[in-house]
């Protein structure tokens, strides 16, 4: 018994080395911010199976989010999250397009594991 929890352990330790994450806070809406999500090239030892995000902020117009492939349009006060099934391998874009906006304050947390 002792030898699995000792195991396990030592699992969940190693596939949390794995995890990428990106977090970023907007309030310059003068032009488009982009970032990526680069898997680990060892991610056969740890696969990741999803990509997530989170986004709150407020804004004057509406800005639009692209991530993983995905598009949506915020305007006002907002709070979302987005889980996307994920299978590794590839990069994961980010755009944060500030489209009719010009003021405002968004946070950006999004991660692959």
């Amino acid at each position: 018994m002792k030898n699995k929890l000792i195991i396990l352990c030592f699992l969940l330790i190693l596939t949390s080395c794995f995890e990428k994450s990106v977090k970023v806070k907007i309030t310059d809406f003068s032009k488009p911010k982009y970032d990526t999500l680069v898997p680990n090239q060892n991610g056969w030892l740890a696969p990741y199976s999803n990509a997530y995000l989170q986004i709150k902020g407020v804004s004057n117009d509406t800005i639009r989010i692209n991530f993983s492939g995905v598009e949506k349009k915020y305007i006002g006060a907002f709070k979302d999250e987005w889980n996307v099934d994920y299978y590794g391998n590839i990069n994961v874009p980010i755009k944060f397009d500030p489209f009719k906006a010009n003021k405002g304050e968004v946070s950006i947390y999004c991660k692959i594991h």
